[in-house]
């Protein structure tokens, strides 16, 4: 689940708040200045903000009060665990990913095999 504190909420032209907000499965959630908005945003959801200004979310997660003690250690554990391998694949990403005149003898020996299958030699 979580929470939202409005800490900045902006107001429409007429000084009314309401202008910004979430929806999640069909219902409404709207923005108020030091008011906290709870949610289950793990559903398809999205947000608005109707005007010119920035908004100011407090956003903080807790636990479902149905979760047992073991449930939130393997929900803790997998978060963990996928955390480092995004960290891990992220790192990859960026050591592969080098500058082009390092990848480009890599390249040219991939295309040379490539142009070997689609026209093979004639006999």
């Amino acid at each position: 689940m979580t929470g939202h504190l409005g800490v900045l909420v902006p107001e429409d032209s007429d000084g009314n708040q309401g202008q910004c907000g979430m929806q999640v499965l069909g219902h409404e959630h709207v923005w108020r200045q030091d008011e906290v908005v709870v949610l289950q945003n793990c559903f398809p959801h999205h947000t608005w903000n109707e005007t010119p200004h920035d908004r100011v979310l407090l956003y903080f997660d807790f636990w479902h009060p149905d979760l047992s003690l073991i449930e939130r250690k393997g929900i803790a554990t997998f978060e963990r665990t996928r955390r480092k391998h995004e960290d891990v694949l992220r790192r990859e990403q960026q050591d592969s990913a080098g500058d082009d005149e390092t990848r480009l003898p890599e390249l040219q020996h991939l295309l040379k095999r490539l142009s070997r299958r689609r026209h093979p030699p004639e006999a």
